[in-house]
């Protein structure tokens, strides 16, 4: 019997990298091309390994079988659910194979996919092949699965009844709770999540979706619907904490609420997906599903745009059929990092709230003209509501109204317009350019553009967003004291702004690790050291008021990837030592020893555009890549502007940041042709 040789490196990847060798050369050649991908030799092993299943192919003919499997391997990786092999799509595959350096299979794959030498491996769809091919695109057999899958759930409730609802009374109880406050497209929203199975809302920045969470919940009191059959959650902890405190902060702004309005506090507080779901790391499966449903009565989940097929797929089979479902999100943000674009496929093009059923109950003297109505044969039509107008663009808000001007061009890809040519220079809406650091206003968009610059930029933005708070080095010099595990009362006060202070700016980049020290774990190692410096000591490890992120789920502490810290200094009956704290809602930290959650920790000076998603800060500043990359696209662009309320500063080359604005993310999903067809 043949012992196999531990290693540290992974023994089953040395074996891998072993049988790669036996492979021929071009497996070798396509394994560096996936380093641009992120994805490892693996990838190319695992394409080997289908090709050995067709044993009479031509060596010609198991090149290309080869490189059409690795490029639908990358292609899944990269977001999409199916690959394009025939038709408009095939400029994408062509470009596909460039990269991976096998452009020459391309001519040879029309053919390669009608032989029947392929049956081994590939089938039509409901054949239980590793490769499906579907009219013009080419399915790995278990995305197919769950994209058919979440399609048909999606499609049923799209076609169900409106669910019985007292229209008349709650048309009166929304014109109570809002009067004027709610804008017609905000209202057909509000009336969409009342009376439909589902509910799909989508809208920029500012176009006021926590108003109509809010709407929503206080209707449903007064039309005698449980508050705690009602669930809120979101994808990610962060986006679910934020969620929380957007809703507490309008119903804490209500001048006259009324007994209806006391009750709408005490629903449950928003959950991640994993937690509404009932998700056990053990078992490593979930409590709620097809056949063991949720119990609540409304489940409203926010940042839908972050959510991929199959988390989708999971949520919308859990939810009762006499459930109302209402999905919320912008879906000109990035889509899932994992394959699909749910949301985005789910909002039809154009304005939903034209197709609205429910035109004859929002009166236009309270809410102003109605959108006009839309003929259409897709079923979505009667399911979403396009938010379109935004209430941060006053005349109080300038800065705001600035940000979202050039957010709106990068989104409609227009890379010409976000510059003034000299006649326009006193328009409001365009980025204004700055030859240095001390040129930088901090307000609206403003483009650094100075090669050699970034360190001089990082010093001034340690300077003005880290160090500027008053009492942050002595905060983080002294301990904190702890009572009984607990953070001592009278230490929440100075705590809290410290969190206020480290939400409130952010640098976002585009990747985490990038060569020319543009990704956040060269900016944070830089930011860091500075702040070691001003307290006088040296960097072996995180110091004490440096904000830190987690990187992984953490369900016995109740931690989850995404969730901010900040590191200080604590005293308890073992002495002084470091730990991390991390909120819990206004006026409640918890706290952990900085030594059993260290490997789960890294710096969050800075972090990526899409670790930032369900995010918002008054200050951002945005890094580029010193050269293009796959990563760096329109919706990227557009994430970072939005999340930003005063002021965005790009750091980076004005023609690189053309060439984003020009590359929207390639995503192909067979989703939104399934709802249309429905």
């Amino acid at each position: 019997m043949k012992r196999t040789a531990l290693t540290p490196l992974g023994t089953a990847r040395e074996r891998l990298l072993s049988a790669l060798g036996e492979a021929p050369h071009y497996t070798l050649t396509a394994a560096v091309g996936l380093r641009e991908f992120n994805l490892g030799e693996e990838a190319a092993y695992l394409a080997w390994e289908i090709v050995r299943c067709v044993p009479s192919l031509h060596p010609t003919e198991e090149h290309a079988l080869f490189a059409l499997v690795l490029a639908s391997v990358v292609n899944l990786h990269e977001g999409s659910t199916r690959l394009p092999v025939r038709g408009a799509g095939l400029g994408y595959l062509g470009r596909l194979l460039e990269k991976l350096g096998a452009a020459s299979a391309l001519p040879l794959l029309p053919r390669l996919l009608a032989d029947p030498r392929l049956d081994p491996v590939l089938g039509p769809p409901g054949s239980y092949k590793p490769l499906i091919l579907d009219g013009d695109h080419l399915y790995h057999q278990r995305t197919l699965h769950f994209e058919q899958h979440l399609g048909a759930a999606l499609a049923l409730r799209l076609a169900s009844p409106p669910l019985p609802v007292d229209l008349q009374a709650a048309a009166a109880a929304l014109d109570e709770v809002a009067g004027r406050r709610l804008s017609a497209e905000q209202r057909y929203a509000v009336l969409t999540a009342l009376c439909s199975p589902l509910a799909v809302i989508t809208g920029g920045p500012g176009t006021g979706k926590t108003s109509i969470v809010v709407a929503i919940l206080r209707v449903l009191a007064r039309l005698g619907i449980p508050v705690a059959s009602v669930a809120l959650a979101a994808p990610t902890g962060k986006a679910a904490y934020r969620m929380k405190a957007s809703v507490a902060a309008s119903l804490a702004s209500l001048r006259d609420p009324g007994p209806a309005d006391q009750l709408v506090a005490l629903v449950p507080e928003p959950r991640t997906l994993h937690r509404l779901l009932g998700y056990s790391p053990d078992a490593d499966r979930f409590r709620h599903h097809a056949l063991h449903r949720l119990p609540d009565e409304v489940i409203i989940v926010d940042e839908c745009s972050m959510i991929d097929l199959h988390m989708m797929d999971r949520l919308v089979h859990a939810v009762r059929d006499d459930a109302r479902l209402v999905l919320l999100g912008d879906a000109e943000q990035l889509p899932s990092v994992e394959a699909g674009a749910v949301f985005r496929n789910l909002v039809p093009p154009g304005s939903g709230s034209g197709g609205s059923p429910w035109r004859a109950l929002v009166r236009p003297e309270l809410h102003g003209p109605l959108p006009p109505p839309v003929s259409s044969g897709d079923p979505r039509w009667r399911s979403a509501v396009r938010l379109t107008r935004s209430y941060r663009m006053d005349a109080s808000r300038p800065e705001g109204r600035h940000i979202l001007l050039v957010a709106g061009r990068i989104n409609a890809g227009q890379e010409d317009t976000l510059f003034a040519d000299g006649e326009d220079e006193g328009e409001v809406g365009f980025i204004r350019p700055c030859a240095g650091p001390e040129a930088l206003t901090f307000g609206g968009v403003e483009l650094l553009d100075a090669p050699g610059q970034l360190g001089a930029f990082l010093d001034l933005w340690l300077e003005r967003r880290v160090l500027s708070l008053e009492g942050l080095l002595d905060r983080a010099r002294r301990p904190l004291r702890l009572r009984e595990g607990a953070l001592a009362e009278d230490e929440l006060p100075s705590v809290e702004r410290l969190f206020d202070h480290y939400e409130s700016a952010k640098i976002l980049c585009v990747t985490r690790a990038e060569a020319d020290g543009s990704g956040a774990d060269a900016i944070n190692t830089h930011l860091h050291a500075g702040l070691a410096r001003a307290l006088g000591q040296l960097v072996d490890d995180l110091c004490p008021g440096a904000p830190v992120m987690m990187l992984h789920n953490d369900y016995d502490r109740e931690l989850f990837n995404g969730d901010q810290g900040v590191v200080v200094r604590v005293r308890d009956d073992d002495g002084v030592h470091l730990a991390v704290l991390f909120r819990r809602g206004a006026g409640r930290c918890v706290v952990f020893r900085l030594d059993t959650l260290r490997p789960q920790l890294q710096l969050a000076f800075a972090m990526t555009v899409h670790k930032a998603q369900g995010s918002e800060f008054e200050h951002v500043a945005l890094v580029l890549p010193s050269a293009n990359m796959p990563l760096l696209t329109r919706e990227v662009l557009y994430t970072a502007v939005t999340r930003s309320k005063t002021s965005v500063i790009i750091v980076g080359q004005r023609d690189l940041l053309a060439v984003g604005v020009r590359q929207p993310i390639e995503r192909f999903s067979g989703l939104a042709d399934r709802l249309h067809g429905a």
